[in-house]
């Protein structure tokens, strides 16, 4: 598949482009690739991205650095809000990369000294409120004086997003973020362990266990990190499950129920009525005459 340009989006020749993207839920982007490095920072909602084939949980203050031509694509499981920060190289001089580089491994990969990611990795960085608030602001602005265009927006935009940069890595020096590879975290290990086993029986302590904290403290933080409960994240997502097996197979609605998680049929229906505003057989009827 061609590349999604830099010029589409930017259409400007600075190496920078940052833009604040909203999604409603259930909402997916295709599979894409870019010719620059792309940055993703969720500021709101959960949802799914899958790079090179592999499925990776998104929640707010997520920070993905995806590399020059990595297949990718997400979906949106919650109402979904992020940054989507693309950089050329060109926007740090060899000394600058030198300098920034060093600051954490965040950094080190994403400026490389040719300014891609370093073959093999990628890092991601999980920033907790009030922090990830804070970073959200710096990209607010930044976006805005590059939607702008006045006098010296250039040197402006760039130094924004340097202090975007810094603060993370200051913030991962200081223990206030997660440097480290995807898979790390109580709620990211929760997600993980959410989108593996959702067609079993989990329970709230089966995911603290898997999380490494206590059920009290998962559900805290799952809710303030996903802005839903993991009840309603798992229920979503066995729909989700439910509505591609009705779209794509012949199983029976029982059959369906016990593969997309669900404890009986009739459980299945009021939750997925809830969620499309039809039953399961309704809703395989109307995909069947086309009218959906």
């Amino acid at each position: 598949m061609p590349p999604v340009s830099f010029d589409r989006h930017a259409k400007h020749a600075f190496p920078l482009f940052v833009e604040l993207q909203s999604y409603a839920a259930d909402m997916a982007a295709s599979t894409h690739t870019h010719d620059c490095v792309e940055l993703v920072y969720v500021v709101k909602g959960s949802g799914v991205h899958h790079i090179d084939g592999e499925p990776f949980p998104l929640i707010r203050g997520d920070l993905y650095v995806i590399d020059e031509g990595a297949e990718h694509m997400f979906h949106c499981e919650t109402d979904f809000s992020f940054y989507n920060i693309l950089l050329k190289v060109g926007l740090y001089d060899a000394v600058e990369r030198e300098r920034i580089g060093r600051l954490s491994p965040l950094t080190a990969f994403l400026l490389d000294r040719h300014g891609r990611v370093a073959p093999g990795t990628r890092p991601k960085t999980t920033i907790p409120p009030p922090h990830s608030d804070e970073l959200a602001r710096l990209l607010e602005r930044t976006t805005a004086e590059i939607a702008a265009k006045q006098p010296g927006w250039e040197s402006l935009a760039k130094a924004l997003f340097t202090e975007f940069l810094v603060t993370v890595c200051r913030l991962s020096m200081s223990g206030g973020s997660d440097v480290s590879d995807v898979g790390e975290g109580p709620v990211a290990r929760a997600l993980g362990c959410i989108h593996e086993r959702y067609a079993e029986r989990l329970t709230l302590d089966d995911l603290a266990t898997v999380a490494g904290v206590s059920s009290g403290h998962l559900g805290e933080v799952f809710k303030e990190r996903t802005g839903v409960t993991v009840h309603q994240y798992l229920n979503k997502l066995r729909v989700e499950r439910a509505r591609e097996l009705l779209a794509q197979t012949d199983l029976s609605v029982t059959e369906i129920c016990h593969r997309s998680g669900f404890e009986d049929s009739g459980y299945l229906t009021r939750v997925f009525k809830r969620a499309t505003g039809l039953s399961p057989r309704a809703y395989r009827r109307t995909l069947a005459t086309g009218k959906r």
